[in-house]
């Protein structure tokens, strides 16, 4: 099971709205209070859930390629969709390829 921004919160003893004000850099948030929250973060393996971000924010951040077999097959198309995913990792973007 993932981690979730609760368990960093409990285990950095500040409530959830805390972490969530120091992972997204406000500036109302005390700044050693601030590097316990990104080093318990980073302890415990947290990652933001795309999915929640995109519910709580009214924002998917969601790219959708769609890409018939013709050109699959004529355009030896099949390594696109390969280097735009590598190209995204760094970023908070999900996409979907249906082909």
């Amino acid at each position: 099971m993932s981690v979730t921004i609760q368990d960093v919160a409990k285990a950095a003893g500040v409530t959830v709205g805390t972490v969530s004000r120091a992972l997204n850099n406000y500036a109302d948030v005390n700044e050693n209070t601030r590097q316990r929250i990104i080093r318990t973060a980073q302890e415990l393996g947290y990652h933001p859930n795309l999915v929640a971000r995109s519910l709580s924010s009214k924002h998917a951040r969601s790219i959708a390629l769609i890409v018939s077999g013709f050109v699959y097959r004529e355009f030896k198309f099949k390594e696109w969709p390969h280097l735009m995913i590598n190209a995204m990792k760094s970023t908070a973007v999900m996409m979907f390829v249906v082909g």
